[in-house]
């Protein structure tokens, strides 16, 4: 009989668990809980949440819905574990159900590290850590007069970036004397905090937070030398608590973390925990790139593996998701020995850090050249006679130049002789299917555009048929075949036949208007296949509001329309009003939520510009007024 897994998290940690088992595995049964109503989607870059309102499962969505079912993976949404009982090997759940498991792993991440300030229970003060709290964020900047973000890691900087795109004033208040002083040096620190002062934000250093001021609403932000800083929006980032309380029901040995050994074994007989809850060796790792390495060592202990992998920790480096600043710190900061390549007129810092003669660390901001061969250095413990040397070399190597077993994607473990090889080896000519086979730069992205380097390099760059649905290599010809020879109506019916869009997702909306074409518009209109503009008639924008554009023949219009369209551009707090170069009137910023309200209040149909089937038609007044007209 299968070994039944349940695993209890649903973030990265748990969904990459999921995929690793069930990679190894095609029998065991594999059960999620998931505590939110959301699938598992992407926490990295959570930030892009608060510049666009967007469903969370289509802009930060790990995998579709269909996935779990096409995998046997049976998922729990808005299901919170309250206890674990390792005796009975079993667990409870909020609403009174008990799953029974014979292996289980705990991938319940960390909550919001919340401060006991007085008034944090004000409307308009937020932590920041979930979708929740990103529209809430969000909604609140684009009617705040002033914001405070607590907090000046890596974290308050994205969140101060996001609440900076809503238009609205943010100062960033720090308790250190510099921003990112875990990630930083001074130096590179004191180089960061122009740069964000010049995207528009303000930075106010040493500064002790007494409390948040106001009756009902925040008003503003007292500190400890009893100043006070205006504010009716504030976000508060100062860190995060790993979650630990289902394993203290269960007497699972903690600290700050849930305690696991090499293996990734908690103190319990058939327990595992693994990602931001878990402690390894005295350390949390609050960072993505651990969680692919412990998900295979989990997965080998789950499956008892005789003889399986061991974990034995993780360099720690993380990157700045603030478009305008290039920021990479890896490792230590600090160490016996260090070379600086420092051009403070271009704003460019390159430091390496060793310690006993060996690379411990470094800090790239302005110019990342070598970052890759840096990091494979401090990985490997790699020796260095000459520091500055070193760090010279590094920026002049290209991708051909790293060792095979460099290691290209941190995330997912990649190393340079598996690219070569699926190129090499596998024949494959494109980089989509090299990422596709071997999971480089399917997590945060940042090395895709080396991993396309090096599939050139080894002789690929043909990127091959144009796929309309990458994941099943499935070509829109192959696809238009099926759908006549099979008479499919729906986006459903082929999915279910062919496994069209059932992976990632993504080409769900092309596939929706192939099926349109191919049926001649007796199709079934299918909601959840359509690109999120048409199902909402509206053209998205770059921060997540929305225009509309009401139909206007040859832009005929009529003095009640014009005043119906102006009082709704009113009521909804358009941002901009402007006549199109297609004769037509488009009313932008419009929230999402107000979109159907909007087209009721206005009375007249949509103007179909959200297809771009046909642009910029222009005519003129005819023969009724225009002498030279042409009726």
């Amino acid at each position: 009989m299968p070994a039944r897994i349940v695993i209890v998290g649903g973030g990265i940690a748990g969904q990459t668990l999921c995929e690793t088992l069930r990679e190894r595995d095609e029998d065991v049964e594999i059960t999620l809980v998931c505590a939110e109503e959301h699938l598992p989607y992407d926490r990295v870059n959570l930030s892009e949440l608060l510049v666009c309102d967007e469903p969370v499962e289509e802009r930060l969505g790990l995998r579709p819905e269909e996935w779990y079912d096409d995998q046997d993976v049976t998922v729990l949404r808005g299901r919170r574990v309250e206890r674990v009982d390792v005796h009975a090997r079993s667990i409870g759940l909020a609403d009174g159900e008990t799953l029974e498991y014979d292996r289980l792993a705990l991938a319940t991440g960390s909550n919001a590290l919340v401060p006991p300030f007085p008034g944090m229970d004000l409307e308009g003060v937020h932590v920041y850590r979930t979708p929740g709290d990103c529209d809430a964020i969000r909604e609140g900047a684009r009617t705040a007069s002033k914001a405070a973000v607590i907090g000046g890691g890596l974290l308050g900087l994205e969140a101060a970036r996001g609440i900076q795109a809503q238009e609205c004033p943010v100062t960033v208040v720090h308790l250190m004397d510099r921003l990112m002083e875990r990630q930083l040096d001074a130096d590179s620190a004191a180089l960061l905090l122009p740069a964000m002062c010049e995207l528009g934000m303000e930075v106010e250093l040493e500064r002790e937070t007494e409390c948040f001021l106001g009756e009902e609403r925040v008003e503003g932000v007292r500190f400890k030398d009893s100043s006070t800083l205006e504010a009716d929006l504030v976000v508060v980032s100062i860190g995060i608590r790993p979650e630990v309380s289902i394993a203290e029901t269960a007497d699972i040995d903690c600290n700050r973390g849930i305690l696991v050994d090499d293996r990734m074994r908690t103190s319990e007989d058939g327990v595992v925990a693994l990602g931001e809850c878990s402690e390894h060796r005295g350390t949390v790792y609050g960072l993505v790139a651990p969680i692919y390495e412990q998900a295979r060592v989990a997965a080998d202990t789950l499956l008892e593996v005789e003889e399986g992998s061991e974990y034995h920790g993780s360099i720690p480096w993380a990157r700045l998701k603030v478009a305008e600043v290039d920021l990479v710190s890896i490792g230590t900061v600090n160490g016996e020995r260090s070379a600086v390549s420092h051009d403070q007129s271009g704003r460019a810092y390159r430091k390496l850090v060793t310690q006993d003669g060996r690379a411990a660390g470094a800090i790239f901001m302005g110019d990342t050249r070598g970052t890759e061969a840096v990091l494979e250095a401090i990985r490997t413990m790699g020796e260095v006679a000459d520091p500055l040397e070193w760090l010279t070399e590094a920026a002049a190597a290209g991708p051909e130049d790293l060792p095979d077993e460099a290691q290209v994607c941190d995330c997912n473990g990649v190393c340079k002789s598996q690219i070569t090889a699926a190129v090499v080896d596998e024949g494959m000519s494109s980089a989509q299917e090299v990422m596709k086979v071997t999971r480089a730069g399917t997590a945060c992205g940042s090395c895709k555009p080396l991993v396309k380097e090096l599939v050139s390099i080894a002789g690929g760059g043909d990127e091959g048929p144009a796929y309309l649905c990458a994941c099943r290599k499935q070509t829109r010809e192959w696809l238009a075949n099926n759908i006549r020879e099979q008479g499919y109506q729906a986006v459903s019916e082929v999915s279910d036949a062919c496994g069209t869009g059932r992976e990632c997702g993504l080409c769900k909306p092309a596939l929706a208007y192939l099926v349109q074409e191919l049926a001649d518009n007796h199709h079934r209109e299918e909601h959840h296949a359509r690109h999120i503009n048409e199902r909402v008639h509206g053209n998205i924008q770059n921060d997540g509001t929305f225009s509309v554009v009401p139909r206007m023949h040859g832009g005929v219009t009529t003095p009640d329309q014009l005043r119906r369209i102006a009082d709704a551009a009113e009521r909804y707090e358009a941002r901009l009003v402007k006549v199109t170069g297609g004769q037509r009137i488009d009313i932008l910023g419009i929230k999402k939520q107000d979109l159907p309200h909007i087209w009721r209040d206005i009375g007249m149909p949509s103007g179909h510009a959200y297809g771009r089937g046909i642009r910029q038609v222009k005519s003129c007044v005819g023969t009724d007024f225009c002498r030279f007209g042409i009726g």
